[in-house]
């Protein structure tokens, strides 16, 4: 293959760089292994992101630590010269991704085209975190991911790289003692970290203080303050490390700080107050204290994280990182949806290491060694059989030039060509103004008053359009102990029969040829002495006496409904609006079951919450039957309740129907909308995420609303 000469060999070279540190590989290999396993899916590691702040920590620590020795050895730091270097080692294995996803996700379709010219852009000026917020993009919400949403931390870390020489210059100029210097970094990092927490509001999404450069910079602060807090630059410690003094604390602070570190990605969630308010930062300074004890070079964990299979995944941690995310992506919108997320996953993740391998041998480690001229000459020669090269290797050199100036251009042309939005993001577009609109049209006349949930609910008072109810999947009618939702018929939507309303259970038996009264009638049989005689007709003038014959229930309207979900029911409002006219909808995009609470309160106090609530919850994250039986006691005993479960494949879909099965099951007027079985057999009908339905899944999600509103009591 088109080595350039380099070892075929997954062993680290036997021979390190001077001053290098082989633990500091097995460090980068904790990283980046975390930051994968979060972004498979993994629900033992929800804290797997902070990986990336290991990273962070090493760069800051590495980076300032060679401008400080460049600086004490010559007097000056030459920053053409560090920028260069910082582009020999993060440009190449980059635009080899960039170039291979981009063909790929033009090749493949199924939205993964979508906004490549802003995406690209973002890449190739190291501006991807800026661009993502001002775009209002989501690094937590996985309903439908980017593919290069993972390069925010790149472009946090390159303009790091852009601005901190001067720093240093600075500080290595003016301060000629360590202290100072440690506590201005320090401060800076502290300032930071306090922007962040202060920034950070519960229920919002926190992309804008986790990917923002000036709220992400305690990581980067910390490894520069360890860096600048050593006694000397001019002598690496792990040349030193047979000969120093090792105290049971520095032979203890390697395990504690990767206990602390595994803890906090085993605990902390990337939208929980406690990560952006302190935990965060904790998890910062834990790997810090695991960097200085890899660059020192003793204690029981240096030789555990210098082992050979952590140094080899430690060098190649960078291209991994670059290529695991968008294979991903690619992968679960490519693979068959029945497969499980877990098998998607796998499959990218060992693609993901064959295109790293290659692009290390091909690319990356060339490069590094030769540098872009050197490197350029390789390929000159090995095209054109300069030298001694083998016919074999050639061809070979000639095979995967032509793959790539084919990728090339298929991505150029697909940057071009790319649409700017996903079919979800025109989806939601389309939902939020349907809300809008019906919003607006509802603020010109007054609202009615509703009647009380109950069986039988007579009409609203006032003037109402009568509505022909639409086609609706027919219910299978509750047992006892059961409040759940029939399925519907697996028929398209469009031919399903209108909904028949089940018949209220009643003491009150319908009118017979008897008159009414309004007494209530009396359980004792009739006296024996009372005389057979011809029924009086009802007196005409007191009309109002009369009691009509019991009819089944009027159909719901929908100005007696409050719907609150997610982004599955606001991409499916048009619909639920088109089913029950006057529903108000109030829906967003990541919303989460846990703020449910707050949501029925703040309706309740101002007196827009309706007699019925429809709940479509559970996307984006899971709660216990207990939590959701507590927010529920918020919408008032009365009031019927519908609600919706969730499909989605992720670690939480078993946990969070179960727990609205039970909330559903310990609360009286309350069903169950079954949309996970509905849209399971007509997995067809789901959009590229697999979460988010198509038009006809659009309407089947509003008819099973709709009937289950029609049909709960």
């Amino acid at each position: 293959m088109l080595a350039l000469g380099v070892p075929i060999s997954i062993r680290p070279p036997a021979r390190a760089p001077r001053g290098y540190a082989p633990a500091l590989d097995g460090v980068r290999a904790v990283g980046v292994l975390a930051v994968i396993l979060y972004h498979a899916g993994v629900s033992w590691l929800p804290g797997g992101f902070l990986g990336v702040d290991v990273f962070f920590v090493m760069s800051g620590y590495l980076v300032t630590a060679l401008m400080q020795r460049e600086r004490d050895r010559t007097g000056r730091i030459r920053f053409t010269q560090f920028w260069i270097r910082r582009a020999r080692r993060l440009v190449p294995a980059l635009a080899l991704m960039l170039v291979v996803v981009c063909a790929a996700a033009v090749a493949l379709e199924n939205d993964l085209n979508a906004g490549l010219r802003r995406q690209v852009l973002g890449a190739a000026t190291y501006s991807s975190n800026w661009i993502q917020i001002g775009a209002g993009e989501s690094y937590v919400d996985r309903s439908s991911p980017a593919l290069f949403t993972h390069l925010w931390s790149l472009a946090v870390e390159e303009q790091f790289y852009l601005i901190w020489p001067l720093v240093v210059a600075g500080l290595l100029g003016l301060l000629h003692r360590r202290r100072p210097r440690v506590a201005v970094v320090l401060a800076l990092g502290l300032a930071s970290a306090i922007a962040m927490a202060v920034l950070f509001r519960s229920g919002q999404d926190p992309t804008r203080v986790y990917a923002g450069t000036d709220t992400h910079g305690i990581s980067l602060m910390l490894g520069a303050g360890l860096a600048l807090a050593r006694q000397t630059s001019l002598v690496d410690p792990i040349r030193l490390a047979g000969r120093l003094k090792i105290t049971p604390g520095q032979w203890l602070l390697g395990p504690v700080c990767l206990a602390v570190l595994l803890g906090a990605m085993l605990t902390l969630t990337d939208t929980s107050a406690v990560t952006y308010q302190g935990g965060l930062a904790v998890a910062a300074l834990a790997a810090t204290g695991l960097v200085a004890v890899a660059a020192r070079g003793v204690g029981p964990l240096n030789s555990l994280l210098k082992v050979p299979p952590m140094r080899w995944l430690g060098t190649r941690s960078y291209s991994l990182y670059l290529w695991h995310w968008p294979l991903l992506v690619i992968a679960d919108r490519v693979l068959p949806y029945q497969w499980p997320r877990a098998v998607s996953a796998t499959i990218a993740i060992c693609v993901s290491v064959l295109l790293t391998e290659f692009s290390w041998r091909v690319v990356e480690d060339p490069i590094r060694r030769f540098g872009f001229v050197g490197y350029c000459r390789r390929i000159r020669t090995q095209l054109f059989g300069g030298g001694h090269t083998p016919r074999s290797k050639q061809r070979l050199a000639w095979g995967i030039s032509a793959v790539m100036g084919v990728a090339a251009l298929t991505a150029a042309c697909g940057v071009v060509i790319a649409p700017t939005k996903t079919s979800l993001e025109l989806q939601i577009e389309e939902g939020e103004a349907a809300v809008a609109h019906a919003k607006l049209a509802t603020i010109s006349r007054v609202p009615s008053p509703l009647p009380a949930p109950g069986f039988g609910v007579s009409e609203p008072v006032g003037p109402r359009t009568e509505q022909t109810p639409g086609p609706s999947p027919t219910l299978d009618p509750p047992t006892e102990g059961q409040r759940g939702v029939g399925q519907p018929s697996p028929a398209p939507t469009s031919a399903l029969p209108p909904f028949q309303p089940q018949s209220p259970p009643s003491a009150v038996e319908p009118a017979s040829s008897e008159p009414a009264s309004s007494e209530p009638a009396s359980s004792e049989p009739a006296s024996s002495n009372a005389a057979p005689a011809t029924p009086e007709p009802a007196p005409a003038s007191a009309p109002e006496l009369a009691v009509a014959p019991v009819e089944p229930p009027q159909t719901v309207t929908g100005d007696q409904v409050t719907a609150i979900g997610d982004s599955v029911m606001l991409g499916s409002a048009p619909q639920l609006l088109a089913a029950l006219p006057g529903i108000d909808v109030d829906a967003i995009v990541s919303r989460q079951i846990w703020e449910l609470a707050p949501l029925l309160v703040a309706r309740n106090a101002d007196g827009t919450l309706r007699p019925y609530v429809v709940i479509g919850l559970g996307t984006n994250g899971g709660a216990s039957a207990g939590a959701i039986s507590a927010a529920l006691e918020q919408a008032g005993p009365d009031r019927i309740v519908v609600l919706v479960n969730t499909f989605e494949d992720r670690e939480w879909q078993d946990e969070v129907n179960a727990s609205l099965a039970e909330a559903v099951a310990a609360r009286p007027h309350t069903c169950l909308a079954d949309w996970h079985s509905v849209i399971d057999s007509h997995r067809g009908l789901l959009g590229p995420d697999g979460v988010h339905p198509k038009e006809a899944g659009r309407q089947m999600y509003a008819d099973l609303v709709a009937s289950a509103v029609s049909s709960c009591r």
